[in-house]
């Protein structure tokens, strides 16, 4: 009986220390876990501010971009009213010759 109740008292021990050590473990993953959170929102935060910083240099690129291509417009236009002027003046001295001349 002696060792029957030394058995079962050795198991219940085991027992009891087998439950601390899953209380201990349940516990430490919980920390773990909170951690791992914690690191990926501060993670998240990090990808929302690069995107938004994206974003505005998106919106700048395409802002200079669009006057660039405005320029470019505006550049072929100058250099075909220099060409009509150009014409123009030829027409004028044509028409000033042809004059003279009769």
């Amino acid at each position: 009986q002696v060792n029957a109740f030394i058995f079962k008292a050795e198991r219940s021990l085991n027992a009891k220390v087998s439950f601390e050590e899953l209380d201990r473990l349940k516990s430490h993953f919980l920390e773990n876990m909170q951690d791992v959170r914690e690191l990926l929102s501060s993670q998240m935060t990090a990808v929302r501010i690069k995107t938004d910083a994206n974003d505005h240099d998106l919106v700048k690129i395409k802002e200079d971009l669009e006057t660039k291509a405005a320029r470019m417009q505006v550049e072929q236009l100058e250099l075909l009213a220099d060409h009509l002027r150009l014409s123009l003046e030829e027409l004028t001295a044509e028409v000033a010759t042809k004059a003279t001349e009769e």
